[in-house]
């Protein structure tokens, strides 16, 4: 992806997050974990187009915290941007809705086969990661619908995209904390 859209900032970010997951990926006991795997079309694909929408996003969103950086350097005038390896604003910008578009899809698809294939998706243990999902894909549709329509962009649309990461992080990857600390459960 770095050599169609230049992401000199970005590219630390994500090299750590995927050597941190290689790293992990040694201690994890695959044995034990491929045993318990009940395999279904529907699961799987649900599974794997939530996590490819999420890692768009996520990309996505880190375009956005690029685009308000170089936005707020050149607001200051500050002349070093000029001569920085940074790409230019537009391209990140465009850049930053490209993605966010395609995550926003994959997202509503992964969304609509999880209804369709899955019978718990509304299931006691579950509900909260359905409900953080969809109010992450109607923060993430707005905003895409928004710029399109209106011509959203800056500061606030990077900060709804953010709360938007965070929501959809949280539903996929904090459930333990939602049962236990917003749900009071222990």
């Amino acid at each position: 992806m770095s050599l169609k859209f230049p992401a000199t900032l970005l590219l630390p970010v994500v090299y750590g997050f995927a050597a941190l997951l290689t790293v992990a990926s040694l201690f994890i006991p695959h044995h034990i974990l491929l045993q318990s795997v009940d395999v279904e079309l529907g699961l799987v694909a649900h599974i794997s187009l939530s996590l490819l929408a999420y890692c768009i996003l996520i990309i996505a969103t880190l375009y956005g915290v690029q685009f308000y950086f170089i936005d707020k350097r050149l607001k200051r005038k500050d002349l070093a941007i000029v001569h920085s390896h940074l790409p230019p604003l537009m391209v990140v910008e465009r850049q930053l809705y490209q993605l966010l578009n395609l995550g926003t899809a994959l997202l509503t698809v992964a969304l609509v086969c999880g209804f369709v294939f899955l019978d718990g998706m509304f299931a006691k243990e579950f509900i909260h990661k359905t409900i953080l999902s969809l109010v992450a894909w109607a923060i993430f549709v707005v905003v895409a619908l928004g710029h399109m329509k209106q011509g959203w962009r800056g500061k606030p649309v990077v900060i709804t995209i953010m709360v938007a990461a965070f929501t959809l992080t949280l539903a996929y990857f904090g459930s333990r904390f939602v049962q236990e600390v917003v749900l009071n459960k222990f």
